[in-house]
Formats: C-alpha cells, sequence, structure tokens
C-alpha cells in the first residue's frame, strides 16, 4: 500500500465515523480554524470535531516484506464555543471524553480494513488542549500502522 493509499484508507475510515466532520494531511502546526481543507483527498471542511493524519510519520520495513509506518493522528474539536461561535460550557474533560470515544471508534473501524493494511500493537492516545491555538483540544493517537509493501 502506497502512502497516497494509506491517506485514501484513513479518511475512509473518519468518513464511516458518526461524529467527525473532516478529514485532512498534513503538519500538525498548520491546523486552524480558517483554513479550507481544499487540496485533493481531503474534505472541504472546517467543522469540528475532525482528524488530521500527521506528515511526521517514520516508514521502515520488516523481515516480512512489510511497510511498517509509525503514525500520529490529531481529533481535534474546540472548546468553550461550537462551529457557529456560540458557548459551548462543555467541560475539558467532557470534550476529552467524547474525543477519546471518537478516536476508539476510528481505530475499531480501521481494523475492519485489515487486508489492506491494519493498526498492530497498542495505540497511545494522549490529550492536549491550548497548544495549537486558542480554543481547540486535542486527542493525539500514536501507533503502528503494517502494510504488505508495495515494491
Amino acid at each position: 500500500m502506497t502512502l497516497l493509499q494509506i491517506n485514501e484508507q484513513f479518511k475512509t475510515v473518519t468518513n464511516a465515523v458518526a461524529g467527525l466532520n473532516g478529514y485532512s494531511f498534513g503538519w500538525p502546526s498548520d491546523r486552524t480554524r480558517s483554513q479550507t481543507y481544499d487540496a485533493p483527498g481531503e474534505d472541504q471542511t472546517d467543522l469540528y470535531p475532525r482528524v488530521l493524519f500527521s506528515k511526521g510519520w517514520t516508514m521502515d520495513q520488516d523481515e516480512n516484506n512489510n511497510d511498517v509506518y509509525q503514525c500520529q493522528v490529531f481529533f481535534d474539536d474546540l472548546l468553550g464555543y461550537d462551529d457557529n461561535g456560540e458557548a459551548d460550557d462543555s467541560t475539558e474533560a467532557e470534550k476529552f471524553s467524547t474525543l477519546l470515544q471518537l478516536a476508539t471508534r476510528w481505530r475499531k473501524e480501521i481494523q475492519k480494513y485489515r487486508r489492506s493494511g491494519h493498526i498492530e500493537g497498542k495505540v497511545s492516545y494522549y490529550g492536549d488542549s491550548f497548544a495549537l491555538q486558542r480554543r481547540v483540544i486535542t486527542v493525539v493517537a500514536s501507533f503502528t500502522f503494517v502494510t504488505k509493501a508495495t515494491c
């Protein structure tokens, strides 16, 4: 599987998880509220919660001729207001809980594509808020994604 195919699979999985409103591939530092995700292979949305597959991946090959990617996927939401700018009184704990549930559903959905590629081993999650910009809360999933080598 090529990186482009993995990106498409991650997008398809994101679209299959109810509650997630968009997907993109890029640098984590480029996630902004005003960005229009209109590059090829990306949804044209900036609605939250949404998913970003980080360009900061690494790839190795194992002895079984598999491509082994170390991936980070960001699950973002707004804190203190909603997509329309209206006040949202949800606490950080509530937002983190919701994002963890979405990330877990995303992980389970990706395993349905086991023949083309799958998450191997455990997924590590960590939460962050206000690190990127004001009022964005994030759960980051780090995992190993394994697929057959393309060459």
